[in-house]
């Protein structure tokens, strides 16, 4: 007997998109409609598809004090799924705790909501019973694992754990409800369905502990495709593939400057980029950085301010739809020219010495701060490279005066 799910967790519906206010107002718009967007692609897919249930782990919304707005568009796809007969089993997260303030909308019949103590709920699929454990964040902040309180498995069911929470040695991430990936396997669950980290990843193949990630990019850390998983367990072993739902995606590239001997060659070359990827990927938010520029072509950027280039390049891309926004351009030139400057390679020495780690520590009492968190991005080991490299060349222009 085989039983097949959907695995999916923050939705974070109704998102403000930090930072967007700089952005035109129909790319704004597009920005704010593609969580609720994405979410619509995945059911109409399950509706399509009509897997046994669907699982949503945590931060369905985006904040504590959850819309109106947010509540009837996520309850019209429910009912969507109520209508084609399929059970949703959902918990809320950090983000959408159960201490916040809003006008509660009554949920369809076919929707169970998991409390703030782990719990059980058992479904009957085609004579084979399938047990979903999990719970629900009473708080914004749980820092006290939560495992432990899940039971072991002990029968021929099927047993199926969610948990909104973080690997207790998670860097990148302040940690909730923390767990080790070997106290997941000591419950022996057929399936973790794992939520709070936006990045779809593998803990372990089998039985599998999975983060979906989360079903659109935010911000710029949240690069690339993003989704849910469609799960099947059987009989000899569980399969499970990444569905795309992503609406509008975060990208950062590069593009080799080498054989650039102009301007317009340059923006020839950019949109011949832009439009490979609006076909390939849709809508992008995107930061350019351009690499292996001659000396001559540097010229260019130390006559005129990268913002001109920025206006010209979105304006060249203005008249397309998807729509390929471009966020931020930088030049990136080779900083071994410059380590001949006894000032600035010891302040290069310094910046590498430097790790993500000792940031953390740092700022951690600052990042805990609610108000900190709705204004600040999470940084990743990405952006952290990003920041390092940005004071590196700032660092050489006031040194030097020739890098922009």
């Amino acid at each position: 007997m085989t039983v097949r799910f959907f695995h999916t967790a923050d939705l974070h519906l109704d998102s403000p998109f930090k930072g967007s206010y700089h952005l035109p107002h129909h790319v704004v718009q597009q920005l704010r409609e593609s969580t609720f967007q994405a979410f619509e692609a995945l059911v109409t897919y399950a509706v399509q598809e009509k897997p046994d249930f669907l699982l949503i782990v945590g931060d369905l919304y985006d904040g504590e004090n959850r819309s109106l707005t947010a509540q009837y568009k996520f309850i019209q796809q429910l009912e969507r799924l109520n209508d084609a007969d399929i059970p949703v089993f959902m918990s809320y997260g950090n983000h959408d705790h159960l201490s916040g303030t809003w006008s509660r909308l009554p949920l369809p019949k076919n929707v169970y909501e998991f409390s703030k103590d782990v719990s059980s709920k058992s479904i009957m699929i085609r004579g084979q019973e399938v047990v979903i454990h999990g719970f629900s964040y009473e708080k914004r902040h749980i820092s006290e694992p939560k495992i432990e309180d899940y039971p072991v498995k002990n029968d021929e069911s099927i047993h199926i754990g969610t948990l909104h929470g973080s690997v207790d040695t998670d860097l990148e991430h302040a940690v909730y409800a923390p767990f080790t990936v070997q106290q997941l396997l000591k419950k022996q669950y057929d399936y973790w369905a794992l939520g709070h980290i936006h990045k779809h990843q593998v803990l372990n193949e089998q039985p599998p502990v999975i983060y979906s990630g989360n079903i659109q990019g935010r911000h710029k850390n949240e690069q690339g495709e993003k989704g849910f998983y469609d799960v099947t367990i059987a009989p000899d072993g569980t399969t499970f593939e990444f569905e795309k739902t992503s609406v509008i995606r975060y990208e950062s590239i590069q593009l080799d400057c080498a054989q650039v001997e102009d301007a317009m060659a340059l923006l020839k070359l950019i949109d011949h980029h832009f439009e490979s990827m609006r076909e390939q990927i849709g809508a992008v938010m995107v930061e350019l950085t351009l690499v292996n520029c001659t000396h001559e072509f540097i010229q260019y950027f130390h006559e005129t301010p990268l913002q001109e280039w920025e206006s010209i390049i979105r304006e060249q891309q203005s008249a397309f739809e998807p729509f390929i926004w471009l966020s931020k351009i930088q030049v990136l030139q080779d900083r071994l020219q410059f380590e001949d400057h006894e000032l600035m390679q010891s302040i290069i020495e310094k910046i590498d010495a430097f790790d993500s780690k000792q940031l953390k520590e740092i700022t951690a009492d600052l990042i805990q701060q609610p108000k900190y968190m709705q204004l600040i991005e999470p940084m990743n080991e990405q952006h952290w490279q990003e920041l390092k490299t940005d004071a590196s060349l700032q660092l050489q222009r006031l040194l030097t005066g020739k890098v922009r």
